[in-house]
């Protein structure tokens, strides 16, 4: 099967795009949406058709069909795949009912509900407060994103590091994420506080403030998590691959602080 690129035309890494089929469904888009768009990945039906079922393709399968060249991971195509799917699949009269299931399960709502009940003074505040755990995608500010007038280009490595730390210690969840920030922060040499969280509550929420993001972060998931993290690096600029094998030879040495002043 050829290999799967980005808009870049370089192979689609974790390090850089999403690449968990979980984070898509977290996404709210439609399993049966994503698998007939998978399979527009390489190859092409008769008539070149676009949209069509799994049985379908099964059915009339043809490895001579398959290509060679790199497919492009297109979202905008995703994004038009899913909706047909979403208009033509589900009627009106469910659709509140998929979205409910999909976004505001009663469990997941039941451990939302602690996080705000005391920073609320109106129903109409909690999805201003709560949106980020609900949208796709988050406003960025690099005011916001570069608190103490820390260089983009460092707070872009915190983020990072922020990920190698979790997946080092294969926990992306509330204790992961709050051990990887107390890391990042005395390896860079810099305040937890008034840096390091400042910048996460930014590339998580797009503001500083909101319910308490430790415990947000289980009930945004562990993909999510990491999208958002991705999402930062590349808003700052991204990191080229030869400071990132750099950066990586600091974290592990534990010489960020004299990264962060090279870069």
């Amino acid at each position: 099967m050829p290999l799967l690129v980005g808009a870049d035309g370089k192979k689609l890494s974790k390090r850089k795009n999403p690449t968990s089929v979980f984070y898509y469904r977290e996404s709210g888009y439609l399993p049966e949406a994503f698998v007939n768009f998978l399979t527009l990945m390489g190859y092409s039906m008769l008539q070149n058709q676009e949209i069509y079922t799994l049985d379908a393709i099964i059915k009339d399968f043809s490895i001579e069909r398959i290509g060679v060249s790199g497919a492009f991971f297109d979202v905008k195509k995703l994004d038009w795949i899913n909706q047909h799917y979403l208009i033509h699949s589900i009627p009106e009269k469910q659709l509140w009912k998929r979205i409910s299931e999909w976004g505001f399960p009663k469990e997941k709502m039941e451990k939302l509900m602690p996080l705000v009940h005391t920073r609320i003074k109106t129903f109409g505040e909690f999805i201003e407060l709560c949106d980020f755990l609900f949208i796709n995608h988050i406003h960025l500010q690099e005011t916001l994103l570069c608190p103490q007038e820390i260089k983009a280009q460092t707070a872009a490595a915190m983020l990072q590091c922020m990920i190698w730390s979790m997946d080092q210690s294969e926990d992306w969840g509330r204790d992961g994420f709050e051990a990887a920030s107390h890391e990042v922060a005395d390896r860079f040499g810099v305040n937890h506080k008034k840096c390091v969280m400042r910048l996460l509550f930014a590339v998580i929420t797009g503001r500083h403030q909101g319910p308490p993001l430790f415990d947000s972060i289980p009930l945004l998931g562990r993909d999510k998590t990491r999208a958002r993290l991705l999402n930062g690096i590349l808003f700052l600029g991204g990191i080229s691959g030869k400071k990132i094998n750099l950066l990586e030879k600091d974290w592990k040495a534990g010489t960020c602080a004299l990264w962060a002043k090279k870069n």
